[in-house]
């Protein structure tokens, strides 16, 4: 049993099944397969692949809507290999909304706060990390002497903000210290990866969108080995901190309202 896909062109898939069987031939068996498998087999068969194309149809066409307009996270970073986004709505006007990013602490959210004291503690146990500061998020991530730094920027749009190192280092990431995104896009040293986060927010009639995505880019075939390796226990963690962000989000703006 098998699945092939054959590009038509640049917007339509060919979706083929194939499906083998071998058995003893005998008079009873070639009957059974042609009244009984072989029509069973198409129905589930035909059932199966039209469900196929309306999944990926939907997606496909969701997908487009979101990008109807060009985001500024595909022009920072349209190469990379991992990727994640989770979206919240809100019943808040978009004014409100920003407010509340913009306030939002670590206190804001326990897990989050929980798994980077984890995952730094390496570093804690050697005396060069600082606990983290309850002061709003982006002022901190943002800051003076931090190795994030804002990428590009549409008011009330979108925000993208990055960083680079030896991001799938259990011990000591090696991030580097970035100033600018001509910096970041010139940055090509192997056994690094690159990350872009980007927070973006949509006015939709009477409540809002907001969405968060983050994109790696592994700078080497080795780096991209060892992040693959790192991304299989720390996805299921970031999908958990990136929720509960936007959560976060959504209870402190409504609050507002």
């Amino acid at each position: 049993w098998s699945f092939h896909l054959r590009p038509l062109d640049s917007q339509t898939t060919r979706l083929i099944e194939r499906f083998h069987a071998d058995w003893t031939p005998s008079t009873w068996r070639a009957l059974l397969a042609r009244l009984w498998f072989e029509p069973g087999a198409f129905f589930m068969q035909r059932r199966m692949l039209l469900g196929l194309k309306e999944r990926a149809e939907r997606a496909w066409q969701a997908k487009q809507a979101r990008h109807a307009e060009t985001s500024l996270l595909d022009t920072v970073m349209p190469d990379y290999e991992f990727s994640d986004s989770a979206s919240e709505t809100i019943d808040a006007p978009l004014e409100t909304v920003v407010q509340a990013i913009h306030e939002l602490s670590s206190d804001d959210r326990p897990l989050t706060q929980t798994l980077g004291d984890l995952r730094n503690l390496p570093l804690r146990l050697s005396g060069n990390h600082h606990s983290q500061s309850t002061d709003p998020f982006l002022s901190v991530l943002l800051g003076a002497g931090r190795s994030t730094v804002t990428l590009a920027e549409s008011p009330r749009r979108e925000l993208v903000f990055g960083a680079v190192g030896k991001l799938h280092d259990l011990i000591d990431q090696e991030l580097v210290p970035i100033r600018s995104l001509e910096e970041f896009i010139a940055f090509n040293r192997p056994n690094h990866e690159k990350l872009a986060i980007a927070l973006r927010i949509t006015a939709e009639n009477d409540h809002t969108r907001i969405t968060l995505e983050h994109r790696t880019h592994a700078l080497s075939a080795e780096a991209g080995r060892k992040f693959a390796t790192y991304w299989l226990g720390a996805r299921p963690l970031g999908l958990l901190a990136m929720h509960e962000f936007l959560s976060a989000i959504k209870r402190r703006a409504e609050s507002l309202t």
